[in-house]
């Protein structure tokens, strides 16, 4: 029975259509997205400018380069929590992302939730370093993610970003901490192994921990599958943009309000998986420009049948 509540949630019916015998639909598909023509390149150009945003400190994409675990709470069924979670590894394996065997200590945690302002307030409460580096502090979308990145050197260590006095010279070394305002918090950069020359820093920038809050009063009017799909973008990528509606589309238009149907598709798209994909082939520890370009060519390279 179990298999069978996993296979009509994969087919995207909404959650109260859990009765209706799965052969009303056949299996489902990842959306294919126009073919690539000079407007589409433009068009993945401005997708890869909006939402895959660089870490703040080092400036460069995060991705997850530990094994990753969600954890899902709030849905009303174990199946539907449990659903959400796992297609979140479905489309990190399709994306390369490593995975943590289940079962595990969760760094993606997703909240479905009646009232997600106060599910944010328990969150900071409990440890406000959750919400990450200048996180925000309200509810500004119908679901939204706090990420924690980090500075990853040679040596796999990684330092996790926050406020700093002091900025880090060639060596990785720190250069003082001194005239800290009142209850301002003060940090130095710990020595970092680098070796890097021009266009690699030897240094890349990952997650190490994320936050999802969703509102139950807007996920409630859409197929869950869509909304797995829409948080498994957000937990396999850090971004700041959850609201803009970009000409291509993409699963991330989804709640972007205004969007037109044609580019809000119920699924993950070609484009959609070539940019996780790119994400996660990536050099880590090169430039956002040369980042950047990697992630555009696993795009076109999905979408140019």
């Amino acid at each position: 029975m179990r298999h069978a509540i996993f296979l009509v949630l994969a087919l995207g019916l909404p959650v109260p259509d859990l009765a209706q015998p799965a052969d009303v639909l056949s299996e489902r598909v990842i959306v294919t997205a126009p073919r690539l023509t000079p407007q589409i390149e433009a068009m993945i150009h401005d997708f890869i400018g909006a939402r895959a945003t660089p870490a703040q400190l080092l400036g460069q994409v995060p991705r997850w380069n530990r094994p990753l675990c969600p954890r899902t709470d709030g849905l009303s069924r174990d199946a539907y929590t449990a659903f959400v979670s796992q297609r979140i590894r479905v489309v990190a394996n399709m994306a390369g992302a490593k995975l943590a065997p289940a079962p595990c200590n969760p760094n993606i945690q997703i909240f479905f939730t009646d009232n997600p302002e106060a599910t944010l307030y328990g969150v900071k409460a409990r440890d406000r370093n959750l919400l990450g580096y200048k996180g925000a502090q309200t509810i500004t979308h119908p679901i939204q993610a706090w990420y924690v990145t980090g500075i990853t050197d040679l040596d796999g260590r990684i330092v996790i970003d926050q406020d700093a006095q002091g900025s880090m010279d060639s060596q990785g070394g720190s250069s003082g901490g001194d005239g800290a305002a009142p209850g301002q918090i003060t940090w130095t950069f710990p020595t970092l192994l680098v070796n890097g020359y021009r266009g690699k820093t030897d240094l890349r920038s990952d997650l190490a921990n994320i936050v999802i809050i969703a509102d139950k009063k807007v996920t409630a009017n859409y197929k869950l599958a869509a909304v797995a799909d829409y948080i498994a973008v957000l937990a396999l990528t850090y971004t700041a943009d959850f609201s803009s509606c970009q000409e291509l589309p993409s699963i991330t238009n989804l709640f972007a309000p205004g969007c037109p149907p044609d580019r809000r598709p119920e699924g993950l798209t070609d484009g959609d998986i070539g940019y996780l994909r790119g994400i996660y082939r990536m050099p880590p520890d090169q430039k956002l420009g040369l980042q950047q370009s990697t992630i555009a060519a696993e795009m076109k390279k999905s979408m140019g049948r």
